[in-house]
C-alpha cells in the first residue's frame, strides 16, 4: 500500500490542510505544535476509527480530536480525505466524525463510490494486510511511545501481573501473527482474552432471533435478565428503556399536539362565531323592525288566507247541513214506515193470540191438584166396597123388577142374565118386596157412603166452576191457557223488539208515508255516507253546525267576512311598503324570523365552545404534567446514542468472533519459530547504529533479551535514553521485515531520535533510507538537519 495524500478541513488544530505523499522517504519538517504528529494521528484515525461515535466509549477521542475555542463556538465535527494505491487502482476514503452517526464514503478505483460501514470496513481489512494493533505498536507508534516495549525485552518478568509481562506478551504474538489484533498477547492468552470478550458480550443474548434470551418475557427492561447479562443484553436493555420512554413521550407529544390543534380550531371557531354576533348585534335593531314587520306579514297573510277558506267553507257547511238533514229526514221517515210494517205484523199476531187469551178460564192449579186429591180419596173409599168376586144367579119368579145398584156411586148395574158377576157392594132390591145389600166383610158401608157423598159434593163443586164433568178435562184447560199465554207473552217481547223504545201508536203516529212514496233506504244512506263519510248524521250535523257557529260568533254575518278580508289585504300591503323603506341589512340577516332565538343560538353555540375549550385545557395540561422533563426528540439524541453503544456492542461481538475464527486459523497455520529472524535483523541494526557498541547477546523463544556492551551486560534500568532509542529503532526495524518480508510495506516514524548522539542518528537515517527503497516512509521532525542525512520527497509545514 502506498498513502498518496491526506487532508482535511477540520482535525484537532489542523484547517485546510493537505499533504502529498510519494513512493519511498517522505520527510515532513516543522516547528513543534505544527500539527506533524496530528497528521500521522489523522492518518491512523482515517485507517481504523469508525465515524460513527459513541459519546461514553470515545469520550477520549472527541476530547482529544474535537476543536475548542478559548472564544465563540467550540467545533463539533472533524473530518479527513486519504487517498492510497494499492496494486488494485487508486482509492479514496473520506470520514466526517460527529456525535452520533458521523458518514464515511469509499471510492473505488473504477469509480463507484460505497457508504454502507461494514462493506468499506471489509474492503480496508484486506488492503491494509494487518490488523489495527500491528499499525498501532508498529507502523505508526514512536520511539517515545514505545519504550516500554523494550524494557518488557530486557527486564526479568517476576509476576505474571506485572505490566511489563501483558507488553511482552504483545511483542511475542506479533513475532508469533503479525495479523493478530490490537493488544495481543501470548497465543494462550490471546485465546482466553478473546473468549472472555464474546462472554462478556453475548452472555444472555439469543442471536438468532437478535433479542435476549426468554423469548418475548425477557424482550423488555421492565422484566431484564440480572445474572449472566452481558453488554450486549444490557446495552439492549438500556436502549429499551429510552425507546419505551420515548414512544410513551412520542404519544403524549401526539396526544399534547392534537389537544393544541383541537384548541386552535375551538378558538379559531369561536372567534368566528364571536365575530359573527357582534356584527349581528350591530343590525339587531333593523332586524327586530324587519322581524316583526315580518311575522305582521305572515300573521296577516295567515289570517287573510284562513278568512278566505272560511267565506268559501261557510256557505258550503251551510248547504252540507240542510242536504245532510234533508236526508236524515227522509231516512227517519223510511225508516218509521219500515218499523211500522214490521210491528204490524208482530202486532196482529199478539193481538189475535191476546184476545184468544182473554176468552179462555185461568185455571188454578191449586183446584187441580185438590181434584186430583179427592178423586184419589173417593177412589179409595170405593175400593173398601169393592174386593168381592162372586157369581148371583137371580131367577125372576114374577113381574116385580130387579134393581142393583153399586153402593160406592149408586150407579146401576144391568141385569142382562141369569148369572151376574159382582165384584163391589151392591144393593139389589125388589120394589115392594125386599131390600138387600151385599158388601166385604168388616165394612160399614153407611160410614163409607157418606164419606163418599161428601167427596162427591166437593168434586162437583169444582166441576161447576170450570163447568167439566171429569179432571182430564181441567187439565186441558189449564193446559190450552198456559200455552196461549205464553205465547202471547212470546210475541208481546217480539212486538217490544221490533218497536224498540217505542209505541204502536207512536209508530202508527210516525208514519206518515204511504207505499208510492217510499224512497229505498240504501239509496239513501249511499248519498249519507257519500256526504258524511265514515261520520254518523248527528255528529257529522253536529260538527258542522258548530263550524257555522263559530263562523256567527267570530264574523256574524257573510258581508262582515268580506269587509274583513279587504281589510287585512289593505294592512298586508301597508306592512310590504313598510318592510321595503327600512335600511339595508345584508343578506345573511335577511332571512332571520326571531332575532332573539338567533342570538340565543349563537350564545349557545359560544357556550359550548367555552366549555370545551376548558375540558381540552383541563385535559392539555394533565397531559403537560404527564409529559415529565424530556421532549421526545431528546430521547431520540439518546436513544441513538443508546441505539449506538447497541450496535457497536454487536459489531464489537462480531469482531471478536472474526479474530477468533482469524487467530484460530492463523493458529493453525502458524509453524517455525519467528524469534529467529528477529533476532538476526535486531542484532544487525544494532550493529550497524551502534558501530558494534552495543549487541544482542541472546533473544530465546519467550523474548528474553539478554544486551552487552563490550563486557559489560547492559539492563534496562542503565540505559540512557539515546540508547533505549536506538534498541527500540533496531527492534522496529527487525520487526516490520518481519511484517513485510517482500516490500511494498508502510512505517511512519514521529520525531524517533531525539535522544540519539549525531553518529547514531547517521546511522539510524542509514537503514531509514534503506528501508525506504522498498517501503514507503513518512519520517517528521522538527529538526532540518534531516533534510542533509535523508533524501526524498520532502514536506515543509508551518503552523
Amino acid at each position: 500500500m502506498k498513502i498518496n495524500s491526506v487532508e482535511c478541513e477540520q482535525f484537532a488544530g489542523l484547517q485546510d490542510k493537505k499533504i502529498e505523499f510519494k513512493s519511498g522517504l517522505n520527510i515532513i519538517t516543522g516547528d513543534n505544535e505544527c500539527g506533524k504528529s496530528t497528521i500521522v494521528d489523522l492518518i491512523y484515525t482515517l485507517f481504523f476509527k469508525s465515524s460513527k461515535l459513541d459519546g461514553r466509549c470515545d469520550a477520549e477521542f472527541i476530547d482529544k480530536y474535537f476543536p475548542k475555542r478559548v472564544n465563540g463556538l467550540d467545533g463539533d465535527v472533524i473530518d479527513g480525505t486519504i487517498i492510497f494505491e494499492t496494486e488494485d487502482g487508486i482509492y479514496k476514503l473520506k470520514k466526517e466524525w460527529e456525535k452520533g452517526e458521523g458518514s464515511c464514503r469509499l471510492t473505488l478505483p473504477d469509480g463507484t463510490s460505497i457508504k454502507k460501514m461494514s462493506t468499506i470496513s471489509a474492503l480496508m481489512n484486506d488492503m491494509l494486510k494487518h490488523r489495527a494493533g500491528v499499525y498501532s505498536e508498529i507502523v505508526f507508534a514512536s520511539q517515545k511511545r514505545n519504550q516500554i516495549a523494550i524494557e518488557s525485552i530486557m527486564k526479568t518478568i517476576g509476576k505474571k501481573s506485572d505490566p511489563l509481562s501483558d507488553t511482552k506478551e504483545d511483542m511475542k504474538s506479533i513475532l508469533t501473527q503479525a495479523v493478530l489484533e490490537t493488544g495481543g498477547v501470548s497465543i494462550e492468552k490471546i485465546e482466553k482474552e478473546i473468549n472472555m470478550h464474546l462472554d462478556n458480550l453475548s452472555g444472555r443474548w439469543d442471536f438468532d432471533t437478535d433479542s435476549p434470551e426468554g423469548g418475548r418475557k425477557r424482550a423488555s427492561y421492565k422484566n431484564a435478565w440480572l445474572k449472566g447479562a452481558g453488554e450486549i443484553v444490557q446495552a439492549y436493555y438500556s436502549y429499551d428503556e429510552v425507546k419505551s420512554k420515548q414512544i410513551d413521550t412520542e404519544n403524549i407529544e401526539k396526544e399534547i399536539e392534537l389537544e393544541k390543534e383541537n384548541i386552535n380550531k375551538i378558538v379559531n371557531k369561536k372567534d368566528i362565531i364571536v365575530e359573527k354576533r357582534d356584527k349581528f348585534l350591530k343590525f339587531r335593531g333593523t332586524i327586530d323592525q324587519i322581524s316583526l314587520l315580518k311575522n305582521s306579514i305572515k300573521d296577516t297573510k295567515s289570517k287573510i288566507e284562513r278568512m278566505k277558506e272560511d267565506y268559501v267553507k261557510w256557505p258550503e257547511s251551510c248547504k252540507k247541513i240542510n242536504i245532510a238533514k234533508d236526508l236524515s229526514a227522509k231516512l227517519e221517515q223510511v225508516m218509521a214506515y219500515e218499523l211500522y210494517v214490521n210491528a204490524k205484523v208482530a202486532n196482529d199476531s199478539y193481538c189475535e193470540k191476546k184476545k184468544l187469551l182473554e176468552n179462555l178460564k185461568e185455571i188454578d192449579a191449586e183446584d187441580i191438584r185438590r181434584l186430583s186429591n179427592l178423586l184419589s180419596q173417593k177412589q179409595i173409599e170405593e175400593n173398601k166396597l169393592a174386593g168381592i168376586n162372586i157369581n148371583a144367579k137371580i131367577n125372576k119368579l114374577g113381574e116385580n123388577p130387579i134393581n142393583i145398584e153399586s153402593l160406592a156411586n149408586g150407579s146401576e148395574i144391568a141385569l142382562n142374565s141369569e148369572v151376574i158377576n159382582i165384584t163391589e157392594a151392591i144393593k139389589v132390591s125388589v120394589p115392594g118386596v125386599m131390600e138387600m145389600e151385599l158388601f166385604p166383610n168388616g165394612v160399614n158401608v153407611s160410614e163409607v157412603n157418606e164419606s163418599i157423598n161428601k167427596l162427591n159434593i166437593d168434586i162437583n163443586q169444582i166441576y161447576q166452576k170450570y163447568e167439566i164433568s171429569d179432571i182430564e178435562m181441567l187439565r186441558e184447560m189449564s193446559d190450552l191457557y198456559i200455552s196461549t199465554k205464553q205465547e202471547v207473552e212470546r210475541l208481546k217481547l217480539k212486538l217490544d223488539n221490533v218497536l224498540g223504545n217505542k209505541t204502536w201508536d207512536e209508530v202508527v203516529t210516525a208514519n206518515k208515508l204511504e207505499v208510492n212514496d217510499i224512497k229505498p233506504e240504501k239509496e239513501i244512506r249511499r248519498e249519507l255516507s257519500a256526504i258524511c263519510g265514515n261520520k254518523t248524521i248527528d255528529s257529522f250535523i253536529g260538527g258542522l253546525e258548530t263550524i257555522v257557529e263559530g263562523y256567527e260568533s267570530t264574523y256574524e254575518t257573510m258581508d262582515r267576512l268580506k269587509e274583513l278580508i279587504l281589510s287585512r289585504s289593505n294592512d298586508l300591503e301597508k306592512y310590504r311598503r313598510q318592510i321595503n323603506s327600512v335600511d339595508e341589512i345584508p343578506d345573511e340577516y335577511k332571512y332571520i324570523n326571531d332575532a332573539d332565538e338567533y342570538e340565543t343560538s349563537i350564545k349557545l353555540e359560544i357556550s359550548v365552545l367555552e366549555s370545551q375549550l376548558e375540558n381540552h385545557n383541563n385535559i392539555l395540561r394533565e397531559l403537560e404534567i404527564k409529559l415529565g422533563e424530556k421532549s421526545a426528540e431528546e430521547y431520540s439524541d439518546e436513544l441513538r446514542e443508546r441505539k449506538a453503544i447497541l450496535d457497536y456492542k454487536k459489531n464489537e461481538y462480531n469482531h471478536w468472533k472474526n479474530i477468533h475464527a482469524v487467530f484460530s486459523k492463523i493458529k493453525k497455520e502458524t509453524s517455525g519459530n519467528p524469534i529467529e529472524g528477529i533476532e538476526k535483523k535486531f542484532n544487525e541494526y544494532l550493529s550497524v547504529i551502534t558501530s558494534g557498541g552495543v549487541k544482542l547477546e541472546s533473544m530465546n523463544d519467550k523474548m528474553d533479551v539478554n544486551l552487552s556492551s563490550g563486557v559489560n551486560a547492559l539492563t534496562y534500568d542503565i540505559l540512557s535514553d539515546g540508547t533505549k532509542d536506538t534498541i527500540s529503532l533496531a527492534f522496529r526495524l527487525a520487526m516490520l521485515e518481519q511484517l513485510y518480508p517482500e516490500g511494498e510495506g508502510l512505517a511512519i516514524f514521529d520525531d524517533p531520535f531525539t535522544d540519539m548522539d549525531d553518529e547514531r542518528v547517521s546511522q539510524a537515517c542509514g537503514l531509514i533510507q534503506k528501508f525506504s527503497e522498498r517501503n514507503q516512509v513518512i519520517f517528521t521532525t522538527c529538526n532540518r538537519k534531516y533534510n542533509d542525512l535523508l533524501s526524498g520527497n520532502k514536506i515543509s509545514i508551518s503552523k
